[in-house]
Order: structure tokens, then sequence, then C-alpha cells
């Protein structure tokens, strides 16, 4: 039979030391959560610190919940995307990242090279007695420019033509004449400098025309002379009538030369062309 001193003897004195223990536990931990807590950043402040860490880099946007980063935004290559996440997840109290930065693909890059022919379309009309070196006139693209079977700009893309030298026909002689070449093509938002060949448009001689109505002005002249009736009258009608015509010419400039709207002009790229675009 055991005794009362053996029945205590077998009693398991550990365990309310054990439960000691074990709720001092708990109270240090919650302790440490209660501090934790406390220092945490708040989801604002957490945001601001890594938008600081992110040198306030304007393509990133981040946003913050819980300690958890969400950031998005494109930059343009994976080395930059890398920079970002590591400079994110080193700032303290991250706890996660939702990575949605975007890297674009590379751009296309396509050469046209001298010798391209490049059709415009005049949406301008350009005339030799209104217009001065140096002014561009709207045109468009007659058709696609090409570079093997892919279309690098589609035909109706806006050109500037540019007038390079423009004369007027003189009083007596000369021919009105326009020049004309290819200044620049926009497409995509971007601006590319041509350098081409001149398209000449010249007016009909102006001597020419001078000689012919000269003459027919003293043919009249010559018979109202005859009507009188006296080979010198014709001569003297002849020289009146000259000097009538003369005067007509020298009073009037030559006809002008002008480009309508819808007229289509070729040009030959004289320097190859690079476009780099975006694929789309």
């Amino acid at each position: 039979m055991k005794t009362i001193t053996d029945f205590f003897k077998t009693q398991d004195h550990s365990r309310p030391r054990n439960t000691g223990v074990r709720a001092a536990a708990a109270i240090i931990l919650l302790m440490q959560l209660v501090f934790l807590s406390a220092c945490s950043p708040t989801d604002e402040e957490l945001q601001s610190k890594v938008v600081a860490a992110l040198d306030n880099d304007t393509r990133l946007q981040v946003k913050a919940k819980d300690g958890e980063l969400t950031i998005t935004g494109v930059v343009p290559d994976n080395a930059t995307r890398l920079r970002a996440t590591k400079a994110a997840a080193a700032t303290p109290g991250v706890k996660k990242i939702n990575d949605q930065i975007q890297v674009p693909p590379p751009p296309l890059v396509y050469t046209l090279p001298a010798g391209t022919t490049v059709r415009v379309v005049m949406l301008d009309s350009v005339d030799s007695t209104v217009n001065r070196v140096g002014q561009t006139f709207a045109a468009t693209l007659a058709f696609a420019l090409t570079s093997g079977d892919t279309v690098v700009v589609p035909e109706g893309s806006e050109v500037l033509v540019m007038l390079t030298e423009t004369r007027q026909a003189g009083r007596l002689q000369g021919s009105s004449l326009l020049e004309l070449a290819l200044k620049n093509i926009t497409y995509r938002g971007t601006t590319y400098e041509l350098y081409s060949s001149m398209v000449t448009l010249a007016g009909e001689s102006r001597s020419t025309q001078s000689a012919h109505r000269i003459g027919i002005g003293a043919g009249v002249g010559a018979v109202v002379g005859a009507i009188v009736g006296k080979f010198k009258g014709a001569l003297i009608g002849a020289g009146i009538g000259a000097a009538g015509t003369t005067a007509y010419q020298m009073s009037t400039r030559g006809p002008s030369v002008r480009v309508p709207a819808q007229t289509k002009l070729d040009f030959t790229l004289q320097d190859a062309v690079i476009f780099t675009l975006q694929p789309k």
C-alpha cells in the first residue's frame, strides 16, 4: 500500500513551473508584437520610403498595403527594372513585392537607302509669282515607303516640301522657274529630315514669246501701212506695230509657273534615312 508520502513523490511538480514559463513567454511575445506594431511604418510611410529609395523615379508608381508593395510603370530595360525591385526590397518594413513593371520590346530600325524614290501628292499649291524661297508646303506620301516586304511609312503620311529656288520671267527674256525639294516627313509623332533631289518646273521662255508677239505686231503694222497705199507707209507701219508690241512686252512679265494642289511629284533621296519605330 502506498503511503501519502509516496503519493506526493509521484506527482509532477514541474507542471506549475512549466505553466509559468509559458505564460511568461507569451507575455514577452505579446510585448514584442506590440512593440513591432508600434514601430512598423504605416502604408503611407512605407510608400514614401520606397519612392525615395527609387530616387523619385516618375516612371514608377508604388502602392503599399500591410507591408506588401505593388510597383507598376514602364522602364526602358530589364536592368532598370531589377534595380528598382532590389531597392524596394531593401526598404525596412517591406514584406512582399508585386512586380508589375513593364519593359517594352526593343525598337525596330529601318534604313531607306539613297536613291529611294519618294512620290508625294501636293496639298498646297505653289506659284512663282506669290511664293518665296524657304517656304514649305504640305503634301502626303502617294505610296508607302517600304523596306523589303515591310511597310515602314504608310501611304498618306505627312510630308513637307520646300521651295528652294524661284524665278519670274523678265519683260523681254527668260522663263519663270520653280525648284522644290523634300524637307521632312512625320510619322508616329517623330519628324525625320529628308535630303532629296530637286524637282524643277520651268515655264515657256519669255524670249520665244516676245519674238513671236513682236513679229505679229510688226505684221499688223505693215498691213496698216499697206492700206495707206505706200511701201514706205508699210515700213513705218511695221515699225509702229513692233514698237507697240515691245511696249506691251515691257509692261507685262512672263507667265508664272504654278504647281496646283493634288499634283504628284517624284523626288529621289540623296542621303539614307533611318527610321526608329516602336513595335505596335
